[in-house]
Formats: structure tokens, C-alpha cells, sequence
């Protein structure tokens, strides 16, 4: 009997210890953490907006988010939590938070994740968990006169085109991080400031820390994965046709019969083959 509760609590160890490794496999730690301003117009009808966003870099990942996003969002459940789930409370808090002028966005950028050379992209959008895997990007960067003091540290200049959309980018040489906002990564220093041309886009850096051992990870979310373009393609419905979106997400669509709104079932719509994102 004794041997019986010996092998028991040993097996027991073992489990708890493979879960444990497992559980440090999918994590890293902050060793540098990083704080932008950013701008950005989702079109060319609306205004623009801001955003306060973060940089976490660890020793194998980094990990690219919104930090208002997180914010509003415990804003919101905080409302759902009081009104009993009310939609239309829900929709105020929302509106209130756009009409401020700071809208936290839903996308996070994992660096080097899961594995060297890979980048994943995860969007939270109307309760669906989404995310893609590609490779990192390959940016053909063009050093380029000028120079700039951001955040107390000296930038030199460079440019890029990418998926559509010319970038000038300032770089701190002080800094040896090849990272930076969004997809953006690939030069000799830290990215400090990012901007489109056509001033769609704006990442300024305002503060470089040391980390505080946070943690890198994706987290316990379940993500459903789906192709790069075809998350683009979602990103850009929400604007443009919020109510195609719905149908693409849950293959549902509105019909009416005899004055009565009815739902159908639908096959998603297949992407655009484009290459904009």
C-alpha cells in the first residue's frame, strides 16, 4: 500500500513538472520594455486617432500591443458586468471611447514566434480570437540623410516600401534591437519612431525601460487560425462592411421574408487577393 502512494505522488511530480516545462516553453520574460504614441486613420472619411502601445522584448520573442486596448477593455466587461450584459450600455461605453479620440486597437504582433524567422498576427474582434503565422518580413531598407534625438537617444533615418505603403523610420544605433512597432524589425538599433508617407500610420517612441519580468506570451486564448490575407481582409471590413463581416465570421446572413428579418447559413466569402496590410 505504501509503495502504491509512493508511485502515486511520484507520478503526480512528474506531471506537475512536465506542465511546468511546458508552461516556461511557451513563455519568455521582458528584458526591455518599450512605450509609442501612435496615430492612425482607419480611412480617409474619419478622423484621426491615438493610441498607446507597447513594445515587450524578451530573450527569444517580442510581443507587440495595445496598452488602451487592454484598458478599454476592462472598461467594457466592467459595463457588461453592472448592466447584466446590456447591449446597448456596452455600445455607449464603446462610442464614449471612440468619440475621445483614443481607440485602443485589437491586433498583437508576436516576433520570432513560434519559432525563429516566423511572425504571428492575432486580431480579438466581436468575440472571435483570430490569428495568422508567417514569416518575418523581409524589408529592404534604404539608409537615408538625417538624423533626430527621440526619447533622449540619437536616430539615424531610413526608408522602406512595404505591402503598400513607403515608410521613413528613425533608428537608435545605442540601442542593438533589431525590433520596432508592428512588423516593422530589420535595422542595426531599436526603432524609435515609424511613419507612413501618406499619414495613415505613426508610431514615437516616448520611454525605453528595463523590464519588469513580464510575462511574453500568447496567453490562454483560443485562437482560431486562419491566412494572412484573409485576416487583412477582415481588418478591413470592419470598417468598410461591418455587416459582410458578421457573415464572414459566423457564415450567417441576413434575409428577409415577408417583412420578417431571418438568418441563413452562408459559405464565407473567399479573400481578395491583394497585398495590402
Amino acid at each position: 500500500m505504501k509503495r502504491i502512494c509512493v508511485i502515486h505522488y511520484l507520478s503526480l511530480f512528474l506531471l506537475a513538472l512536465c506542465s511546468h516545462v511546458l508552461s516556461a516553453a511557451q513563455s519568455d520574460t521582458a528584458v526591455m520594455r518599450i512605450s509609442y504614441d501612435a496615430k492612425f486613420k482607419t480611412c480617409v472619411e474619419r478622423p484621426e486617432m491615438q493610441d498607446e502601445m507597447e513594445l515587450l522584448i524578451g530573450n527569444k520573442w517580442s510581443k507587440f500591443y495595445s496598452s488602451a486596448n487592454i484598458r478599454q477593455q476592462h472598461v467594457l466587461d466592467s459595463v457588461v458586468q453592472v448592466t447584466g450584459g446590456q447591449l446597448q450600455q456596452a455600445l455607449a461605453a464603446s462610442t464614449r471611447m471612440r468619440g475621445s479620440g483614443t481607440l485602443g486597437q485589437k491586433y498583437m504582433v508576436m516576433k520570432n514566434y513560434p519559432a525563429d524567422g516566423k511572425l504571428t498576427y492575432t486580431l480579438n474582434l466581436h468575440g472571435f480570437a483570430l490569428k495568422s503565422e508567417e514569416n518575418m518580413p523581409a524589408f529592404d531598407w534604404q539608409l537615408a540623410d538625417g538624423d533626430s534625438i527621440i526619447a533622449e537617444f540619437h536616430c539615424n533615418k531610413a526608408r522602406t516600401k512595404f505591402r503598400g505603403q513607403t515608410w521613413t523610420v528613425w533608428y537608435a544605433p545605442d540601442i542593438a534591437v533589431s525590433d520596432g512597432p508592428w512588423k516593422l524589425c530589420g535595422l542595426p538599433g531599436l526603432i524609435m519612431k515609424a511613419e507612413t508617407d501618406n499619414g495613415c500610420f505613426s508610431f514615437v517612441c516616448t520611454a525605453v525601460r528595463k523590464g519588469r519580468g513580464e510575462s511574453i506570451t500568447m496567453g490562454k486564448t483560443k485562437y482560431k487560425s486562419v491566412e494572412p490575407k484573409e485576416l487583412q481582409k477582415i481588418t478591413e471590413m470592419e470598417i468598410t462592411d461591418p455587416v459582410g463581416l458578421m457573415t464572414r465570421l459566423t457564415g450567417l446572413a441576413p434575409s428577409v421574408s415577408k417583412g420578417r428579418t431571418k438568418q441563413r447559413k452562408v459559405t464565407p466569402v473567399l479573400i481578395e487577393d491583394n497585398d495590402c496590410e
